[in-house]
């Protein structure tokens, strides 16, 4: 019995692999939480000046530009695959301390580079050198969240959009940048996604989705496909098993 087994599950292709990456002049992580030295910021638990040495790729963002794959995790740093992601090599930014997450789009003749910050950078190739090009002249405030888990998507018409938002209730965001100066935004931002336990359950927070009252909307990323928008998002919460995507279409 065990001879055919064997024979059925080896014609079987592998559903997935692992293709671990190379991780040369590592740079230190960033300030770290939930370790006994030193004074907690009472924010969200983060040491102020307090640095650990820790292996994160968190976060990662792949271009494709000239036949080859260009990967981004948080941090200063970036991987080059021209065979379709069989191998990578590791390329080092001019930019360091990019943070968390890293967002970069090619946008006309060059390429934005952005993070949870309000910084821009850009650069005539992926791979920098980057300069800085400004801070995006928004203040959030209000209803209006703080610009995190930013994301900047450039249409085929040459407009330039920024989507953000990492908070417990204000939901996903978007807003209309001027397209030769992404420091300027053309209008007021505008909430695309709200918090909505009650429609769709898997938002709430906690292990079983049991806190209706608040939940981390984040990550958005815009797609467009045969003219169509795809605005997709995650909640409730990474550090749950309930943590999932959502997609919005218009």
């Amino acid at each position: 019995l065990l001879a055919p087994l064997a024979a059925l599950h080896a014609a079987e292709p592998p559903a997935t692999f692992c293709n671990p990456l190379p991780i040369p002049n590592y740079p230190i992580g960033f300030a770290a939480r939930n370790v006994t030295n030193g004074e907690p910021d009472a924010r969200e638990g983060w040491l102020l000046g307090h640095r650990e040495q820790f292996r994160e790729l968190a976060d990662p963002l792949v271009l494709w530009h000239d036949g080859k794959w260009y990967l981004y995790p948080s941090g200063d740093m970036a991987w080059v695959s021209s065979d379709r992601g069989a191998t990578w090599q590791h390329q080092p930014l001019n930019v360091r301390e990019i943070g968390y997450p890293p967002t970069i789009v090619r946008h006309r003749s060059r390429f934005l580079l952005g993070n949870n910050s309000a910084t821009f950078y850009a650069s005539a190739s992926p791979l920098g050198p980057f300069e800085k090009i400004g801070d995006l002249k928004l203040k959030p405030g209000g209803e209006v969240p703080p610009l995190m888990g930013k994301m900047l998507f450039s249409d085929d018409d040459g407009r330039l959009f920024l989507y953000f938002g990492v908070s417990e209730k204000a939901g996903i965001w978007g807003v209309e940048l001027d397209a030769a100066d992404p420091t300027k935004p053309l209008a007021p931002p505008v909430r695309l996604i709200a918090f909505n336990p009650k429609e769709r359950p898997w938002e709430a927070h906690g292990e079983w989705n049991q806190n209706p009252n608040k939940s981390w909307l984040e990550t958005a990323w815009m797609l467009k496909r045969n003219g169509r928008y795809y605005l997709t998002y995650s909640a409730a919460g990474t550090q749950y098993r309930t943590y999932a995507m959502g997609c919005f279409v218009g």
